[in-house]
């Protein structure tokens, strides 16, 4: 994979305002896993319903081989066992079910949940628990900075490393992803890849990629469309993207998870 060029950032967002990750026994061979919110103050219905909601895109776009790249081959999963329910006054309880998810996938929900402070619902900590493992010594991972990003985010796997390639481009908020494949592209196949990559057009406008651009509450990303550029091409194109380089290598690795038979994908580049 060629190297990323590195875009503008806003103002350092403020460390006291992101809410605190700490991983207790994960790897990508976590099976089940609790995540416990602590909330600043307790937490109402809609502030239980909006770290729920932030958790569903995370596990569809690792259902589609998101976050795969480290971990052992094969496909990741995860799913979400139920919503986030109180387990004490100001502290809520979500369940998963995972297979090779890598476990930086959480500081995508880290930052989809520091995002929810623009709207008032206020997570000082967030916990990820290995069920099976919980006795095990805690890490806190750093926030995402310019010099951490491209080992504190998920990275690609090895098929998504060789396709990917970064145009050479100056800086612009309007940026795309142009997948090409061996041959004629049918009509369904476009159709399918655009709801495949939903999930992560979903994550950049929920913030999970902010960082170290600036605050996941402040710094806002638009999704574009996905079309059909040229016969062999799709284009995925984002309205304004401010957020890390390294969002992109996670649809390479959704894009070489898509089935593309009868079809054989042949690049993958960014500018």
């Amino acid at each position: 994979m060629s190297t990323a060029p590195k875009h503008g950032s806003t103002a350092s967002p403020t460390h006291e305002m992101l809410p605190v990750l700490v991983l207790q026994g994960m790897s990508a061979a976590t099976s089940r896993a609790a995540v416990s919110y602590q909330f600043a103050r307790p937490p109402g219905v809609a502030d239980l319903q909006a770290v729920s909601d932030a958790m569903q895109p995370l596990a569809d776009a690792a259902m589609r081989g998101a976050f795969s790249g480290s971990g052992p081959a094969g496909p990741g999963t995860m799913a979400v066992l139920g919503p986030a329910v109180l387990s004490s006054a100001a502290c809520a309880r979500q369940q998963l079910q995972l297979c090779n998810v890598d476990e930086r996938a959480f500081q995508l929900l880290r930052g989809m949940v520091a995002r929810l402070r623009s709207e008032k619902v206020l997570v000082d900590s967030i916990q990820v628990v290995d069920m099976e493992h919980a006795n095990a010594q805690p890490v806190q991972p750093d926030w995402p900075d310019e010099d951490n990003e491209e080992v504190a985010y998920p990275v690609p796997g090895a098929r998504a490393t060789a396709l990917l390639a970064f145009e050479d481009t100056d800086f612009s908020k309007v940026r795309r992803c142009l997948v090409e494949v061996d041959n004629r592209l049918f009509p369904d196949q476009v159709t399918r890849f655009a709801a495949w990559v939903q999930p992560w057009y979903a994550l950049l406008e929920a913030g999970a990629f902010a960082m170290p651009v600036g605050h996941p509450a402040v710094t806002d990303s638009i999704a574009g469309f996905v079309s059909h550029f040229d016969p062999v091409t799709i284009e995925v194109s984002v309205d304004r993207f401010m957020a890390s380089e390294c969002a992109w290598g996670i649809l390479a690795n959704m894009v070489c998870a898509f089935d593309w038979q009868p079809r054989t994908l042949a690049g993958i580049s960014v500018d």
